[in-house]
């Protein structure tokens, strides 16, 4: 059954509050509290590919909100990736693949960013 835009909306703002929270945490000052901090970014991005799923979005963001599920998963395997990588080279932290890494992850970051601005600007449009 497909939801209203407000019910999606909400889930929107409910998952996007959490991203917030978690990103805004994100400073990396050595391996062990970048490990954490990833692993629940990891952890916060699964609930929330998990809540996208679940919803059936308005048909005019159909496309949207399946681009967004997508990034979500991206950006949920790379972070898995630079986990795993990290716990087998305890020296990467200075190191330029680490730095690209990061660099990848923002990038995906932003995609979210181009993607939201595209559903809000069409629910906006359509009301």
């Amino acid at each position: 059954m497909q939801i209203s835009v407000i019910e999606y909306g909400e889930t929107l703002k409910k998952i996007g509050g959490g991203l917030v929270q978690v990103s805004k945490g994100l400073s990396f000052i050595d391996s062990e509290d970048v490990l954490i901090k990833l692993e629940l970014e990891v952890s916060l991005l699964e609930k929330s590919i998990t809540d996208l799923e679940l919803v059936s979005p308005p048909k005019i963001i159909e496309k949207e909100h399946l681009e967004l599920i997508s990034v979500f998963k991206d950006l949920t395997e790379g972070m898995k990736y630079l986990i795993q990588y990290i716990k087998s080279n305890a020296d990467i932290m200075n190191s330029n693949k680490f730095s690209n890494m990061l660099k990848d992850i923002n990038n995906r970051g932003n995609n979210i960013i181009n993607i939201l601005s595209s559903i809000i600007l069409k629910l906006v449009i359509t009301q």
